[in-house]
């Protein structure tokens, strides 16, 4: 448990706080306004990459763990379920992807983590077989251990996420879910091209393929965004954000905001003569 909370930490954490940053600059101008409450939200989020610890020493003990666990399995010991998959580590050259299904593309990064847990034991054993204190070999090979730890726990995030929808009975919801999934694998694949490439667990052509797919999904997933984020349902006087209003009302919104401020001279009179309304329905 410890394992897998502190890779999801380490990067889900990196990826939130950088998610936050791209949310705000596609919103335009208006999203660098206090007002609009986006700068509060990244700096209070922006503690999740350092708090408790800094995601590059949480980590790290993922990486210690993955090779713990190799070092069980070279005994015949029993793994635990997050690394069982483990056992599959010397048979991954000219493996075979059908990234069109999620089975063939879970089996890809899969096979990616298997890579660089294998890459970075063999670079750990390198070191030490050349007389460095293992204190040293791990600072040496601090990249190649963190591939492995990165890899490992987006694998064990998409494996589990495809579980829960196959468990779905709802058929509409088992559709979205799906339309979700398939965008997050491309997406989070695209993420890790160079590191599927270095290790020759996919080819150019599939990397292209996999970049089609995220503009395609995109636009696919695109009418299903307001109501997935709706599902969440964030109160507005949570988000204290006009541009996060539910009713959409955005530029009414801000303008309510800004006549509360002391000393708007004119401002107020400038929006409602200029700027026409827009509500949820228009959106």
């Amino acid at each position: 448990m410890h394992s897998i909370t502190a890779g999801m930490k380490a990067w889900i954490g990196w990826w939130a706080a950088e998610s936050l940053e791209v949310m705000r600059r596609s919103l335009g101008g208006h999203a660098y306004s206090a007002y609009n409450a986006i700068g509060g939200m990244i700096g209070d989020f922006a503690v999740i990459t350092a708090g408790g610890g800094d995601n590059t020493v949480l980590a790290q003990q993922t990486s210690r763990y993955l090779l713990s666990s190799l070092n069980k399995l070279q005994k015949n010991k029993k793994l635990s379920n997050s690394v069982q998959y483990l056992a599959g580590i010397e048979n991954i050259r000219g493996r075979k992807f059908d990234l069109e299904t999620t089975a063939g593309r879970l089996a890809a990064m899969e096979t990616l983590s298997l890579a660089c847990v294998k890459n970075a034991a063999e670079k750990m054993m390198t070191c030490v077989s050349t007389g460095k204190k293992t204190e040293e070999a791990w600072n040496v090979n601090m990249h190649p251990l963190l591939d492995a730890s990165k890899c490992h726990t987006l694998f064990y995030m998409m494996n589990t996420f495809a579980q829960y929808v196959n468990n779905v009975d709802n058929k509409d919801i088992k559709n979205v879910l799906t339309n979700l999934l398939d965008l997050s694998t491309f997406w989070f694949m695209e993420r890790m091209a160079s590191l599927f490439m270095e290790h020759e667990v996919l080819v150019p052509n599939d990397v292209s393929f996999i970049r089609q797919k995220v503009v395609d999904l995109s636009a696919k997933v695109r009418p299903q965004a307001l109501p997935l984020v709706d599902a969440f349902a964030w109160p507005d006087w949570i988000l204290k954000s006009p541009l996060g209003r539910y009713d959409g009302a955005i530029y009414s919104g801000y303008l309510n905001i800004v006549k509360s401020a002391p000393g708007c001279f004119g401002v107020p009179e400038y929006f409602e003569k200029h700027i026409q309304p827009l509500t949820r329905s228009s959106l």
